[in-house]
């Protein structure tokens, strides 16, 4: 896709996915930081098409099957860090999230300013004030004018849909972000079957996303996602999507996955089963505002909201 992939990679998969109204997404006047508006979406696809065959014949590994290895495991030496507030709706968002290598939950009612803040960590919104960093990386900083694009904050996302490519085969999927990293098609290969093989979808290489069950699709977003080899992750209602029998039989393999990453890793859920059994600290808003932030056991001990209550002790 040559010199536009950071573009697309940041309008395409970012913008067009979390521009849709959400239900959990504040209603807010906040400031877009200045980056490139987004292709209309006949231009993405087309952009996506031109690119897409090549990237398909290197990057598409044989299709002898590959057995599920473990994920590369990292030194856990990245943290990232959230100290920022910005004006949402009737009030003003306030946020300190510190992540490290184990997942972190962020729950709250509907409206509460969940998204929002994936938005700003994620560069789509500006806050009004604060910092976000990820180890001695600063993503943004308001009193020093540093504000990073979405495509250079090397921030994985993965959106409660998952935002599948639909015209782009899983290998296709896999390896669009990794465009914008200026790596060579070797790599690039190297990469894609490489995760292929940690998430254990190798068989799944050459399908469309329409042919995939919700547990694949997952599996091929969260690929996707770490491809960019991210210093963060982040997790929009990961599990959501899936029935009950596949969202009980993927939150188990993906608790195992994260597990083994040690990579800091933010999941936005409104389902308690998510939080006992991915994270092992909660942070919670309600209107904007933190109102707790500790261990599971602790939010069951001493819930300080009703909401909170209800989430963690429903039938006292």
């Amino acid at each position: 896709m040559g010199a536009g992939a950071g573009r697309i990679w940041g309008d395409a998969l970012l913008c067009r996915q979390l521009e849709r109204a959400h239900p959990d997404d504040a209603a807010g006047d906040l400031r877009r930081p200045g980056i490139r508006p987004a292709r209309r979406p006949g231009d993405v696809r087309a952009a996506g098409r031109r690119g897409h065959s090549a990237i398909e014949r290197v990057a598409r590994p044989h299709r002898r099957e590959i057995r599920a290895v473990s994920p590369q495991r990292r030194t856990p030496i990245d943290t990232l860090n959230a100290d920022i507030s910005g004006r949402v709706g009737p009030f003003e968002l306030n946020l300190s999230l510190h992540l490290q290598g184990r997942p972190l939950a962020l729950i709250g009612p509907n409206g509460a300013g969940k998204t929002t803040c994936l938005k700003m960590l994620l560069g789509i919104y500006r806050p009004s004030a604060g910092r976000i960093e990820v180890g001695r990386r600063v993503l943004f900083d308001a009193q020093q004018s540093v504000d990073l694009a979405p495509e250079d904050r090397r921030l994985g996302y993965m959106p409660q849909n998952y935002g599948l490519f639909d015209h782009m085969s899983v290998t296709g999927n896999i390896a669009f972000g990794m465009n914008s990293l200026g790596k060579s098609k070797v790599e690039i290969a190297h990469r894609v079957q490489q995760l292929l093989a940690e998430l254990d979808i190798s068989h799944l290489a050459e399908r469309a996303p329409a042919s995939l069950s919700g547990g694949e699709k997952q599996r091929v977003a969260l690929a996707r996602a770490l491809a960019i080899d991210p210093c963060a992750l982040l997790l929009d209602e990961p599990l959501a999507a899936l029935d009950r029998g596949a969202r009980r039989r993927t939150r188990d393999y993906l608790r195992e996955y994260l597990g083994q990453l040690n990579l800091p890793t933010l999941i936005v859920t409104h389902d308690p089963a998510d939080v006992h059994a991915l994270c092992d600290r909660v942070v919670a808003i309600e209107r904007g505002a933190q109102v707790q932030c500790g261990s599971v056991e602790q939010f069951r001990r001493a819930p300080k909201t009703p909401f909170l209550q209800d989430f963690f002790c429903p039938d006292l």
